[in-house]
């Protein structure tokens, strides 16, 4: 994180930028989590996100990178979306978080994603955390009322290409595809 987004290590704020990490790293994961279930929906081959009998961090590690390789396989896409890393280890690295991971993976399974706005796995990843912490991460979302009157100026066609460099939630493109 250092290297990547220009953290400043300070041995004055470890314990502050640990947490910061390891919160990033559960962030990162949820998305994961939350976009292997999206693409369930069109990619059936995929199976069902499960735990199986991990009864530890390392063990969740294990099962959740074993599946997310599947999803690379599978989709032949979403390299970025799907990478395991250090950000994995961290996410699992407790392995009292091992009921948290099941639990929110098994609601997710539980849940017709179809049934709901398309907006809403946007509306959740802006969620995960906080207006400050998305600040400091330089996050910052558009609301589907911009993005709406944003695409009515500029989609006059089904014929339109629509770039968003930075998708963040996804609700400027969904919204985009939606007009199109």
């Amino acid at each position: 994180m250092r290297d990547d987004q220009g953290w400043q290590w300070d041995d004055d704020r470890r314990q502050e930028l640990l947490l910061q990490a390891t919160k990033v790293a559960c962030y990162v994961l949820m998305n994961q989590i939350l976009f292997y279930a999206a693409m369930r929906r069109v990619f059936p081959e995929l199976p069902p996100l499960e735990l199986g009998a991990a009864a530890s961090g390392e063990g969740v590690r294990l099962r959740l990178c074993e599946r997310l390789a599947e999803a690379r396989r599978i989709t032949r896409d979403y390299e970025t979306v799907f990478d395991t890393g250090l950000l994995t280890e961290v996410a699992c690295k407790a392995d009292g978080a091992v009921p948290s991971w099941a639990g929110l993976i098994q609601g997710v399974q539980d849940v017709d994603l179809a049934a709901y706005s398309t907006d809403l796995l946007g509306a959740i990843f802006e969620r995960l955390l906080s207006p400050e912490e998305r600040h400091r991460l330089g996050q910052h979302y558009t609301s589907p009322e911009l993005a709406d009157l944003l695409l009515a100026a500029t989609v006059h066609d089904a014929n339109t290409t629509v770039f968003d460099p930075a998708s963040g939630g996804g609700t400027f493109l969904v919204r985009a595809y939606d007009r199109l």
